[in-house]
């Protein structure tokens, strides 16, 4: 009444009754008329649309808020308006309106792809996606895959992009560990193979060289030794290899040296 007797209106929010009985949401404009003495004029809209609505809009937001995939809206000049949370964790940013104002042509690797994207999307009005390499904004790079499509008014008219973002690092870790758990295989079944058609020869090298040195006159020192050298060559070679047959990880490090060699 206040707001009546200073203002000669006002606005109330209120639900009204239908004559079925059932309610409905309502803006109630109510003016003091200026003739008439105390009589009031209402004005009752029914603002039920608008209250679903809003309710969808709301939901949306939270939605996209507490969305596990980053999302961000970008201008048609490529600066961005808006960022979720995940987006933002995504890059490394505690807070999402700190990614306000950045260039997506400045945040991924290579123009020539980001200019592709707003071709495909802005001109051939397709959707967009692929793979990227973003950098954040403390100086590293996450791998992204992206789902771009065109942000549009209440007029249908392009007013700018809109991104969807997924973190590949934990696929990439997952595809890197196999690839290398592979080459472990490979190089393992190699080794193993490579020692079993070397150890055959070697077997046959120490026989017989062991019969000849029965056969070999203790007179003739040189060849004694010539042969002793060669037993004791293949005798590292067999130890080599039985080593090498024992092997089950595979590393790039040097380990064909001396026998005593711990490097």
């Amino acid at each position: 009444m206040t707001n009546l007797q200073n203002d000669r209106s006002t606005l109330i929010m209120a639900h009204c009754r239908r004559q079925d009985g059932s309610t409905f949401p309502s803006e109630i404009a109510v003016n003091r008329m200026r003739s008439g003495g105390d009589a009031l004029c209402f004005f009752i809209r029914d603002i039920t649309v608008r209250r679903q609505a809003e309710e969808m809009l709301r939901t949306e937001h939270n939605a996209i808020q507490n969305a596990a995939n980053g999302i961000a809206i970008a201008n048609l000049q490529g600066l961005l308006e808006y960022s979720n949370p995940a987006f933002a964790a995504m890059m490394d940013v505690a807070n999402p309106e700190d990614l306000v104002g950045a260039s997506i042509f400045d945040m991924f690797d290579g123009n020539n792809m980001v200019e592709d994207m707003f071709r495909v999307v802005l001109q051939e009005d397709r959707r967009w996606h692929g793979e990227v390499s973003a950098e954040m904004p403390s100086g590293g790079t996450i791998d992204l895959e992206i789902l771009a499509t065109a942000n549009r008014n209440s007029d249908g008219e392009q007013v700018g992009l809109v991104f969807s973002f997924s973190d590949l690092s934990d696929r990439k870790r997952a595809e890197s560990a196999l690839r290398e758990a592979e080459r472990q295989r490979v190089m393992l079944e190699s080794l193993g193979a490579a020692c079993h058609h070397l150890g055959q020869p070697a077997t046959v090298l120490m026989a017989n060289l062991g019969m000849i040195r029965m056969k070999v006159n203790n007179d003739n020192p040189l060849v004694s030794e010539m042969i002793d050298s060669s037993l004791e060559a293949i005798r590292r070679l067999g130890d080599t290899l039985h080593k090498l047959n024992c092997v089950n990880e595979y590393r790039t490090t040097s380990y064909m040296g001396d026998e005593n060699d711990t490097s």
